[in-house]
């Protein structure tokens, strides 16, 4: 049987995307470093603020970012020895879109 919403009915390199982007929020840090930089959406967090912030080590901090840039899910801008973050706020209306279409409400 064919549900028109099903994981199946999804074209292969969406449902990559919405998989890849989904273990990158199934984690709690990961998570926290997103809900932090949606209460800046505008002027966005450095590296250090968000460090501080969530008290995390560098280097952990350091793959959580990695992990959430190449997913799209944030941006990153260099302002002089800085980067500064950003909630990529259409990435993550798509993956909402997208996981609005698995389940739908009615």
């Amino acid at each position: 049987m064919f549900l028109p919403n099903s994981p199946s009915s999804i074209p292969g390199p969406r449902i990559e995307i919405i998989r890849k982007m989904s273990f990158a929020l199934s984690c709690r840090t990961r998570l926290s470093v997103l809900e932090r930089l949606s209460l800046e959406p505008d002027e966005g967090l450095t590296i250090g603020e968000i460090k501080r912030s969530l008290r995390v080590p560098a280097s952990s901090l350091t793959h959580h970012l990695n992990l959430l840039r190449e997913t799209g899910l944030i941006n990153q801008a260099t302002e002089g020895r800085e980067i500064r973050c950003f909630v990529n706020k259409s990435r993550v209306d798509w993956l909402i879109r997208s996981l609005a279409e698995f389940f739908p409400t009615s």
